[in-house]
């Protein structure tokens, strides 16, 4: 075979094809990825995460296929010249050429992602890191709500006065989850809301002070919202632990929180003594701090005992009718 010019064409097609797939996926991503994880419109969820998408060029496919292009143009200018060349160069130049169009040929058949996907977490879809793995298994993706005839657990713990008490909030007003309890990878969304003047610390003129200090007149709910699932791991195949950040509105404050908690899936026992008639239960226990100095409450600081006050939550949540 003769060294032409022409063999040139092969690499850079394969620098089209990568360059071409690029351009179609939109993302102008620096970096490839060989299972693109998508986001497609779900009917419970709202959005379901795919882990395992399609291959997804970045920049670096595209300056690895101009290598190609670049070693053959090399050799062929290096050698133009000559009458004579190594024989097995030009086939070298051949096969070079063409394994530059394997990552725009394999881009191309992998596909572009089902109907409506899209690259990015849709807004207010949480995306899970790589530490985040497992499920509660028997439970599927819907939308969950508080189970109505539970008590709810929402406590705080307050050093106030010389003692250290019990602030229990009695009335959540809200709380929803939506997302898929057996995968702890797909989108989640939850919102709980609590009533601050249904504080009750077990004596009642304590708890009218607490309702002052709450401004229940004038902030009529505190809610919590999830913004990030930082990790989570089974602890057994109906349990997991997790730890997560989410925002508080507390007194009209917006606080950044710390959480860590685990979820338990309730099997048909546990339902029944619960009495609860759905067909499907899991409970979530989270723990977090307020800190004082990052509320109105700092400017009565003298009157408490501590810089944070501990939240404990228990919260049972069924599928939502």
């Amino acid at each position: 075979m003769k060294l032409s010019a022409r063999l040139l064409a092969l690499p850079a097609l394969g620098v089209a094809l990568a360059t071409a797939r690029w351009l179609q996926q939109g993302s102008y991503n620096l970096y490839s990825d060989l299972g693109k994880r998508l986001y497609v419109p779900d009917p419970d969820l709202g959005w379901r995460m795919l882990e395992d998408g399609p291959i997804w060029l970045g920049v670096d496919a595209i300056l690895l296929t101009g290598s190609a292009l670049g070693m053959v143009g090399v050799a062929w200018w290096l050698f133009r010249k000559k009458a004579q060349v190594p024989a097995a160069l030009p086939w070298l130049m051949v096969a070079i050429g063409l394994a530059s169009w394997v990552p725009g040929i394999a881009a191309f058949a992998s596909g572009g992602g089902p109907e409506g996907a899209v690259d990015q977490p849709p807004q207010g879809v949480i995306e899970a890191p790589d530490e985040v793995a497992g499920g509660l298994v028997g439970l599927e993706a819907t939308q969950w709500s508080l189970a109505s005839g539970v008590q709810p657990g929402v406590v705080a713990t307050v050093v106030a006065g010389g003692e250290s008490f019990e602030a229990r909030f009695e009335q959540v007003t809200g709380g929803t989850l939506v997302g898929d309890p057996s995968d702890l990878r797909q989108p989640l969304r939850v919102e709980v809301s609590v009533d601050p003047a249904s504080v009750d610390t077990g004596i009642d003129g304590r708890s009218k002070s607490a309702r002052v200090y709450l401004q229940v007149e004038e902030h009529l709910s505190m809610t919590f919202r999830l913004t990030q699932l930082i990790g989570a791991r089974n602890t057994a195949p109906d349990a997991a632990e997790f730890s997560a950040r989410g925002e508080l509105d507390f007194i009209g404050d917006t606080l950044d929180i710390e959480v860590l908690g685990k979820i338990q899936a309730l099997d048909a026992a546990a339902r029944q003594r619960l009495g609860l008639d759905a067909e499907a239960a899991f409970r979530v226990e989270a723990n977090f701090e307020v800190p004082l100095q990052a509320t109105k409450l700092r400017e009565d600081a003298g009157d408490f005992g501590a810089d944070s006050f501990p939240i404990r939550v228990g919260l049972i949540f069924v599928p939502m009718r």
